[in-house]
């Protein structure tokens, strides 16, 4: 099977509207069976760190289709999505610290959960994480989410122990371009 962005953008569409209410979990069905042939991702891709580090793939009111490439070493800081989400990895590793907010704003630490090559999580919409890969790896990523995930009214921690900022898309793509010239200037010794 080859991939293709167009049909993987098809399928989440269809299988959100055929599943309201549970479209999260039926949107990760497919985006399993799609990293779960990551050398035809790849072959259609190329390698994760020849890629732009942030693509948007497809973007409307009903849903969002990423292209997230997380460089070695990248730790980008805690945010909300304020709707569902799925993530799926055809490479690499990411490790997910996942909070919950508490009434005064600040966030605590409630578990951690780390993906690797063909694993996927769905996130609720009350999910806050922050992301890293701590890894030699450059890690593919292909994150789906239930709305724009640009719109106005997300917010992100620079610090869990202080209040949420308004989620700013420049600080994550300045985090991950950063994150990936550093590995590009001073690659990991195998």
């Amino acid at each position: 099977m080859s991939f293709d962005i167009d049909q993987l953008v098809a399928d989440c569409l269809a299988a959100a509207s055929d599943a309201p209410g549970h479209a999260g979990p039926a949107v990760d069905d497919v985006l399993a069976r799609v990293i779960s042939e990551p050398s035809s991702i790849e072959t259609v891709l190329g390698h994760p760190r020849d890629q732009p580090t942030f693509a948007t793939w497809f973007n409307s009111a009903e849903l969002t289709v990423l292209h997230v490439v997380w460089p070695p070493t990248v730790d980008l800081i805690a945010h909300d999505h304020t709707m569902w989400a799925t993530i799926g990895l055809y490479g690499g590793r990411e490790d997910n610290r996942l909070f919950r907010e508490l009434p005064d704003g600040t966030l605590e630490e409630r578990r951690a959960r780390t993906l690797f090559g063909g694993d996927t999580i769905v996130l609720g919409a009350d999910t806050v994480h922050a992301v890293a890969n701590p890894s030699r790896d450059w890690t593919g990523a292909i994150h789906v989410y239930g709305g724009d995930y640009f719109r106005e009214g997300r917010r992100m921690w620079a610090d869990p122990a202080g209040a949420g900022a308004p989620f700013d898309v420049s600080v994550v793509t300045a985090t991950l371009d950063q994150a990936a010239a550093r590995a590009l200037d001073h690659p990991p010794v195998e």
